[in-house]
């Protein structure tokens, strides 16, 4: 830099961007005359909490959906069919992410590996190098594993990390993935079409990443708002809800899946 010398324009520009249209969704019950009359608070009870159950359930059902659909660009729920394209028009998970500046090759974040020690160590690295869309690599630091409900993974994830020495060996040296994740599992999680039979597809995951960059995005749109009024025909005090949310995929760079036995992905 030249003394006294003007500051020089930065040529960082936008990348791709991503619109998501929220989904409705609405539900109601009724509390029967004849169930005040009666006192009957156990099953008016039981209704309200089945009507928060339905609400919370399908708002789950439907981010899992996502990721359960994650390596194509669209997904059918509740009969409807859904965009689910990241912001770069390819699915969340995929070989080859573009570049929207032309500065980097493309990339991927869908591999082929079942989860184990070494293949979590394979992963956390190729997160490491990911770059931005000039070419410079980001901060990209997983702490997150998730997984699907099931006994086989969930027992080798927790050997994997809750181990001060490599796991499955008599190798007394120290594994450097010892306490350092967050698990999370979920029923919801299904595994690919195409995986070997009997393992599981699991992701990794940088939450300070994700937060910072807005990468996997929930939105809100109208939170749940409830009424409740008198139907004039049956006497019975009607509660209703109704909210808006929808969920989408702004940067890909967040995640990572790798699915076991899966066809055209990338190897470890």
């Amino acid at each position: 830099m030249l003394e006294n010398g003007a500051y020089p324009e930065s040529t960082f520009q936008e990348g791709y961007s991503k619109v998501i249209e929220p989904e409705t969704w609405k539900l109601q019950f009724a509390v029967t005359q004849e169930m005040v009359e009666d006192g009957k608070i156990g099953k008016i009870r039981s209704r309200a909490n089945a009507f928060m159950l339905s609400y919370n359930r399908t708002k789950e059902l439907f981010a899992t959906g996502i990721i359960n659909s994650g390596n194509a660009t669209s997904m059918t729920f509740g009969g409807k069919s859904f965009d689910i394209s990241g912001a770069d028009d390819k699915a969340m998970f995929a070989t080859d992410h573009p570049s929207k500046t032309g500065g980097t090759s493309v990339q991927s974040n869908l591999y082929n590996g079942a989860f184990s020690y070494d293949n979590l160590s394979y992963a956390e690295e190729k997160m490491h190098y990911f770059k931005d869309d000039d070419g410079n690599i980001l901060t990209v630091s997983p702490d997150t594993i998730v997984i699907p409900d099931k006994a086989a993974i969930k027992k080798v994830v927790f050997e994997a990390i809750g181990a001060e020495g490599i796991p499955g060996t008599a190798n007394n040296s120290y594994s450097y993935q010892f306490g350092r994740w967050n698990v999370v599992i979920s029923p919801y999680l299904t595994n690919y079409s195409g995986t070997t039979s009997g393992q599981d597809t699991w992701y990794l995951l940088d939450s300070a990443f994700n937060d910072a960059y807005q990468a996997l995005i929930w939105l809100d749109r109208i939170p749940l708002i409830t009424k409740s009024y008198i139907d004039e025909n049956t006497d019975a005090n009607v509660f209703a809800g109704r909210a808006r949310y929808s969920a989408g995929i702004n940067n890909w760079r967040t995640i990572l899946c790798s699915a076991p036995g899966l066809s055209g992905a990338s190897s470890f």
